[in-house]
This record gives C-alpha cells, sequence and structure tokens, in this order.
C-alpha cells in the first residue's frame, strides 16, 4: 500500500513551527510552497491509523448528528440549512438545481468562476474533532482544471479543504485532499486517486456514477482519514490529542469553490453535504454510503409503503412498515403518479408515531396514490415508494354521445346518454369514413371552414363538472390550432392541439375551462415524457382517447391520455366551473361553424358528461376499446 501523504516537506514533527500563508506556507528554510502538509514514509502510520480507527468506531455515537447539513433539494431560493437552519447556502448563477444524488435534488456545478454555494460564516470553529460528507458525481479533467473545490472554508493557516488536485503535492499522481491545521499546522493528507487499495482511478472518479466521499479527524485518536463510498482507504496518524483550529476571519464555507467568484469550481453534481463537530465512526461511514445508495439520506430511513386496507369509494387505510428511530411520518396522497395533484389536506400530513392512518374524503373511482416519509428529532427521509389504491366507484352515464355511425344526414345523440335529442349537424365537407371504432367517423381535412360537427347552444352549462371524451387519429402539422371539441362565449371552454401552447415553446393539447371565476387552460406538452405522447405518437396512424376532466368536489383539473391521467393541476376544493352564458354552437373538429381551426385528421365516440369521469373509468373505457379492437368494437363505452 503506498504511504500517506500528509505533506510538510521535511519537517517530520507535525507540531513543528511553520509560517503558512493564505493559499500556502513558507518552511523552516524559506522556500515557498503552494500548500503544505508532512510526506510519511512506509505504511507503519497507515496500520496504526486503520487500529485506531476500529477501535474508536466502538466508543463512537450511535447517531451523530451534523451541526450544518444541506441536502440541495430545494427547488428554488437558497439553500436550507436543514440541521439548524443558520447557515442557508446562496447559489451562484453556475449552479443548476437537478435530479437529486439521494431525495429530490442537488446541485451542478458548470465549472465556472460563478459555480459556488456559500454558506454563512459561523459555526465552523472548531478544536477538538471534525466530519466533512457528501455524495459527488464529477466531471473533473484535470487536463484543463488543477483543482475542483468539494468544500472549503478558505481560512489561511486554518483553513477546511476537501478537493480535486491535480498531481497533488508533487506526487505524480492525482489526489483527493483533506486540508486542517492539527497541532498547529495546516497539512493536506493527499489521497492518490490511482486505483490501488481500494481507492479510486481517474476512470472510477468521473464514471457517472454517484460517490459518497468522508472525511475526517479524531482529536482522541489522533486519526486524520479519508474515506471512499464507506471505506477508510487513507489515513494518517496525529499524537493522541494533537488540537485541530478551524478558526478564522469570517470566510463562507462554500461548496463547490473556494469562496464566491473564485477559480476552483467544482465540475459536475454535489449533493447531501454534511458538517460535523465529531469525527464520524468508520461504521457511521459504511452506514452512510449504504443508505445513501439504497436513496435514503444519511439520518433516517424510508418506510415501504404496503397496500391499503378497509378500501371504500371515499378513503382508505394507508399502512407502512416502522422505522426504528422515527417519531412521527409525513403522509402524501395524489390523484397522480407523480404526486402533482395532492388530495385535499394529504400534502405532507403529518400522521404521528403511527404506522396506519385512515384516510378520507377522496373522489370515488380515482387511482390514488400514496407514499410516505419518516421524519425524526433531526430530519426527514426520502420518499417511499409509492402504493395505488382504486377506489370503487358507480358507472357514470354521458349526458350527449355521439358514436358518429350514421351514414346520413345528422349525428344523433346515442343511447345510453340521458341529454335528449341532441343532433350534431356536420359541415359540408365532413367526411364520413371507416369508424375508429363502430361503423363510422367523421374525417377533417383543415383546409375549409366548413369541416365542423355543430350540436346546438344549449345544454351544456356545468357547475358541479364536466368531461370531454373523444377517439382522435391526427395528422396535425403544428401549423395552426386544430380544435377537438370547442364552446365559445364569455365562459368558453376548449379541447384542441395549440402550437407553442401558452408560450412555452412547446407544442400542447390545452384544456381551458373557467373555474373559479377565471378562464385558464391547461397546456400538456406533447414532449414524450412521464407518460405524455410525443408529436411522432400524436401523428403515428393510430387511434388515441383523449379525455379532460374537472371535479368540484375535489379541485382535479386533468387531462389523460389513453387511459392514464398524464398532466393535473389542482384548484382549492369547492372551486366550480362555469360554461354559462350566451355561446355559439357546441362544435366538434373546429372552433365553431365557419371558423378557421379546423382538426386535421379524424374524430369519433365524443362524449359530454356533466360530471368529471373518475381515473377507474376512464382506464375502463380505453381498455374497451384498446382490448376489443379499434376496428372491430362496437356498442358504447
Amino acid at each position: 500500500m503506498r504511504a500517506p501523504v500528509d505533506r510538510s516537506y521535511g519537517v517530520t514533527n507535525p507540531f513543528a513551527r511553520r509560517v503558512v500563508g493564505r493559499k500556502g506556507c513558507v518552511s523552516a528554510t524559506g522556500k515557498a510552497r503552494r500548500r503544505c502538509g508532512m510526506r510519511g514514509r512506509g505504511t507503519f502510520r497507515l496500520w496504526i491509523g486503520l487500529i485506531v480507527a476500529v477501535l474508536a468506531a466502538g466508543s463512537a455515537p450511535a447517531q451523530s448528528r451534523p451541526i450544518h447539513y444541506w441536502n440541495l433539494d430545494q427547488a428554488t431560493g437558497n439553500y436550507l440549512d436543514v440541521a439548524d437552519g443558520s447557515n442557508p447556502g446562496t447559489p451562484g448563477t453556475g449552479v443548476s438545481r437537478v435530479s437529486g444524488l439521494v431525495g429530490s435534488g442537488a446541485a451542478d456545478f458548470n465549472n465556472a468562476s460563478t459555480a459556488w454555494i456559500t454558506c454563512g460564516t459561523d459555526g465552523f470553529a472548531l478544536t477538538n474533532s471534525i466530519a466533512v460528507e457528501a455524495m459527488i458525481r464529477s466531471r473533473w479533467n484535470p487536463d484543463s482544471d488543477s483543482y475542483d473545490t468539494i468544500v472549503r472554508k478558505e481560512e489561511g493557516a486554518t483553513r477546511i479543504l476537501l478537493a480535486l488536485q491535480k498531481n497533488g503535492a508533487g506526487v505524480g499522481t492525482h489526489s483527493l485532499a483533506w486540508g486542517l491545521n492539527v497541532g498547529g499546522s495546516y497539512a493536506e493528507l493527499d489521497m492518490p486517486i490511482d486505483g490501488l487499495a481500494g481507492r479510486p482511478s481517474m476512470a472510477e472518479l468521473t464514471n457517472g456514477a454517484a460517490h459518497h466521499v468522508a472525511a475526517t479527524y479524531d482529536r482522541t485518536s489522533g486519526l486524520k482519514a479519508i474515506y471512499w463510498n464507506g471505506v477508510l482507504v487513507f489515513s494518517t496518524s496525529y499524537a493522541a490529542g494533537a488540537a485541530l483550529n478551524t478558526t478564522g476571519t469570517g470566510n463562507h464555507f462554500t461548496i463547490g469553490n473556494v469562496n464566491a467568484g473564485n477559480s476552483e469550481p467544482f465540475n459536475g453534481a454535489i449533493d447531501e453535504v454534511a458538517f460535523y463537530t465529531n469525527a464520524l465512526s468508520s461504521a457511521e461511514v459504511s452506514n452512510h454510503h449504504a443508505r445513501a445508495m439504497s436513496g435514503d439520506n444519511y439520518f433516517c430511513v424510508a418506510p415501504t409503503a404496503q397496500a391499503a386496507s378497509g378500501v371504500s369509494a371515499t378513503g382508505f387505510s394507508a399502512n407502512w412498515s416502522a422505522v426504528s428511530d422515527a417519531t412521527n411520518y409525513l403522509l402524501d396522497v395524489a390523484y397522480d403518479s407523480r404526486f402533482t395533484a395532492f388530495a385535499e389536506g394529504y400534502s405532507n400530513r403529518t400522521v404521528g408515531n403511527v404506522t396506519t392512518y385512515s384516510v378520507s374524503g377522496l373522489t370515488p373511482g380515482m387511482f390514488v396514490y400514496c407514499r410516505l416519509r419518516a421524519q425524526n428529532d433531526f430530519c426527514a427521509s426520502v420518499n417511499s415508494g409509492s402504493v395505488t389504491t382504486a377506489l370503487p366507484y358507480t358507472a357514470v352515464v354521458p349526458t350527449y354521445y355521439w358514436n358518429l355511425d350514421q351514414a346520413t344526414g345528422n349525428y344523433t345523440n346515442c343511447p345510453p346518454a340521458t341529454g335528449g335529442a341532441k343532433e350534431a349537424t356536420p359541415g359540408t365537407t365532413v367526411e364520413r369514413v371507416g369508424g375508429l371504432i363502430g361503423a363510422l367517423a367523421a374525417n377533417f381535412d383543415n383546409a375549409v371552414s366548413t369541416d365542423y360537427l355543430a350540436a346546438g347552444t344549449n345544454g351544456f352549462t356545468v357547475t358541479d363538472g364536466i368531461t370531454l371524451e373523444i377517439l382522435i387519429r391526427s395528422d396535425w402539422t403544428a401549423a395552426d390550432v386544430d380544435s377537438l371539441i370547442r364552446q365559445d362565449g364569455t365562459k368558453l371552454y376548449l379541447l384542441a392541439l395549440q402550437p407553442n401552447g401558452a408560450g412555452t415553446g412547446t407544442n400542447s393539447l390545452a384544456w381551458g375551462l373557467n373555474v373559479g371565476g377565471s378562464y385558464a387552460e391547461l397546456d400538456m406538452p406533447l414532449d414524450g415524457q412521464e407518460g405524455r405522447p410525443s408529436m411522432a405518437a400524436l401523428t403515428n396512424g393510430a387511434t388515441h382517447h383523449v379525455v379532460a376532466t374537472y371535479d368540484k368536489s375535489s379541485g382535479l383539473k386533468a387531462i389523460y391520455w389513453d387511459g392514464a391521467l398524464v398532466y393535473a393541476k389542482m384548484y382549492a376544493a369547492g372551486s366550480a366551473v362555469d360554461t354559462s352564458g350566451q355561446p355559439p354552437a357546441f362544435t366538434i373538429g373546429n372552433r365553431q361553424p365557419g371558423s378557421n381551426e379546423a382538426f386535421d385528421g379524424v374524430l369519433d365516440e365524443i362524449a359530454f358528461y356533466t360530471t368529471a369521469l373518475p381515473a377507474a373509468e376512464v382506464a375502463a373505457h380505453y381498455r374497451k376499446v384498446s382490448i376489443c379492437g379499434l376496428s372491430q368494437k362496437t356498442g358504447t363505452w
């Protein structure tokens, strides 16, 4: 095993006096150095350090608590110090928020001088012991960047430093440096990045995976150590009792750079940065690494969500496994798998130190998603996996249903619709073609204002809920708006394909409605993400099932694609929908008769409901279409 390098350039006594500058030192002979330390000989001190570490592990706290901890999960604003709140992290413009290496978020540093997170100046002055740990995903290129800082508090002779360094200490090997003032002198322990004795190689360091790094100093034993992915891989020993000194003039503790605007930025992602006033034991470091690799944070393990029991139309009992050190659990219940549409009162709900909880007040027929976080006296875990529960429902009957199977004349409102006679009159250029299901469908060529089906002006006023349901085969080119269903007027509503929806730069399927006194459109991006269709999928020549709903009782406004809820927004429960006014005709396949937003493609099986279809019924309708075969299906939903 290669000897540990704790650089002091020929000075063998770790208590030897040296005069140290801001970023370097002057030896006893006066020769200037960029940084200083001591260079050990042989492996004897490393073995002593390992023995001390093992002995120290037995007396370490069962669970050390950091005095500062940045999980970097915050989506906006400063990053919180979730340990005590005293040192929030302010990001520079070279930092972007990305998916977490652990948890929901991490900070990605773009290797520019603007890449830094400054975390305050107080609470870092120590005299006994210290530990720093972080998750990293490195893109370091030492050919172009001599130093990549993980954390640093620049205080000259009493700085704290954990950084990647090119040709560390002139040893001819790139290194991970752990710099501290111990026994009155600043020195850096340079772990070679050489792939030997458990240490990473450059290829492993930059392999795109997340890695756990921890660095410690224990005054009681004198052990100064670096851990890689949970294992002690490099260390040196000082005399037992050698004091640590991290006092200074009040510079910022900085993640990802020397300080704000400096020139040693990290290149890659950093997450889960923790700072301790004690040295973590080997057992703790190993445990933290294992937890991080399983998706948990260091301090609290996520529970396992279990199948619901006691399921009714409006609720169920949520169940989960116990976590040993939990004092409380936080419960989320949502109507979508992405947890953007929470059931009223069930976002981050505190439920106490229990393993079952009665959930009520839900909308019948919905697929409901449940997840949890364990919480102790220090922090909360990451989210558990989710469990899906299907709530029972009574089938909803449409008010109007046009199956478009009539070979001549107007299209009639078909059973089992309850709205009575409500014919849809086709424009002169609408073609009757083979049905997407059933006998026939209506083809629109997007070219003329006489492409439309007009179903009259009355009978479409709703206040409690609404559903529009339709089968489509689209040839849209995104050159203009393609209307599926629309009724203009003072309280218009629409379902339409829109280029550059709402100025987002992405084509969208828009669901526009007046809710709570204001009109707004829910613009579902056609981006192929999270179950949403891409433009290619939309126009692939296949038949697709589209449903748009709003439910007053829950406040859920939703778009379903091929049987699945893929985009949603929540309003306050009880917010009324309003489709009143003096509108033109309810129009299928255009904005209104004589307008220029004609659909391009085939439409079939149009249904209008005065209530929101539940998710389970939407899925059942789609299954009827997809399982029976689109060209052979007969009958109704």
